[in-house]
Parts: C-alpha cells; structure tokens; sequence
C-alpha cells in the first residue's frame, strides 16, 4: 500500500496507456506488481494492465482470473494470503468508458485436486454485437475494495514421508484461506468463441 501510495501516476488519461493485443483463443498469464504503471481511476489510485480487444467479428467470451498470492498481511501463514480484486473496465475507440464489470461480479473459485482448480477469484464477460464498439480493457482494483477480505477453501493434505518419497493425501476436509485484497497480484485473462 506504501508503494502504490507514492506511486505517480504514469498518464494523463487512458489514451497514454500502453495496450497489450489480445487475441481470440489466446491466454495470457501476467503479474500486476510495483513495477506496474499506475493511474488515477474514478475509484482511486491503482495498478493496472490495459488490453487491446480483436477487432469485433462474431460473439466472445473474455475470463478474467485472480490466484491467491503468497503475501500474508495477517501473520497468519499458511492460511492467510493475498489477492488481486479486479474490475474490468471497457473503452471504444475514442477511449470513452463503454461499461465497467465490477468487483462483484469476480466470483470466488475454491481449490480442489480433482479436478485440479487453484483457489482463485474469476468472472467471464461477454462480448456480443452491441458491444461491438469496444476497443479496450483495462484491469485494476477499487480502492474501496483493499483492505477487504475473501475467503476460500483448499482440500486439507497430509504429508507422507517414506524411504526416497515425499507425497501427499487428501483428509477429506477443507482448510480455510484467507485472502487479502491486495493492489498487486498474479492473473490470466482468456479469449474464447462463444458457443
């Protein structure tokens, strides 16, 4: 938080952000960190990743996904982690805000071995015809939302130590994790056709 706060912000409106292409059926896995650009939002202060959207041909689908980090502000390792609370924010070519999927909408996916899911928040927006103007996306957090707190659940594993093997096994329960909204954080975003 003391980083973002001395932050400076790198433009003066969104038309100065740097645009990464995004492309139909493509993942891309990124690090919102210190190092990334920060701006002054309507809801604050925040680091960001801006997206350039494929031009519009037919229906997609674009998922926004949010994995819990290893930075635990509460102390209370190893139940207690960091996440990145997105909102996702559309733009038209005149770098006008079209509409802004909000912190809400990022649903809280919880871990499990089978099959393999990470804890994580996530949300899947659509883009159809009437969004066919939008241009660009771009992904922060609201300052409302840091300081909050999510929690997950992970299945609980025991280790098993035998000669030459190190492994694991499922108890059957859960553990809780609890997540920090934190203005850094580890995402992947996905383009995919709508079915």
């Amino acid at each position: 938080m003391r980083s973002l706060d001395a932050a400076r912000s790198c433009c003066k409106s969104p038309k100065e952000f740097e645009y990464e292409p995004l492309s139909p059926l493509d993942s891309t896995r990124f690090e919102i960190s210190a190092e990334s650009p920060a701006f002054e939002f309507p809801t604050g202060k925040s680091y960001f990743k801006a997206f350039a959207l494929p031009a519009y041909a037919a229906p997609y689908s674009i998922t926004i996904e949010s994995f819990h980090g290893s930075h635990s502000p509460g102390g209370e390792v190893p139940y207690s982690a960091s996440v990145f609370m997105p909102v996702a924010m559309f733009l038209d070519t005149g770098y006008a805000v079209t509409r802004v999927v909000d912190e809400a909408s990022f649903k809280r996916v919880d871990g499990s071995l089978l099959p393999r899911e990470i804890l994580r928040l996530e949300a899947t927006i659509s883009v159809g015809p009437e969004n066919s103007q939008e241009r660009y996306l771009v992904i922060f957090t609201p300052r409302r939302a840091l300081g909050g707190i999510t929690t997950g659940t992970v299945p609980q594993i025991i280790p098993i130590f035998l000669p030459g093997l190190v492994t694991a096994l499922p108890t059957g329960r859960r553990e809780p994790r609890h997540m920090h909204h934190a203005p850094v954080g580890s995402l992947r975003i996905s383009a995919t056709h709508s079915k």
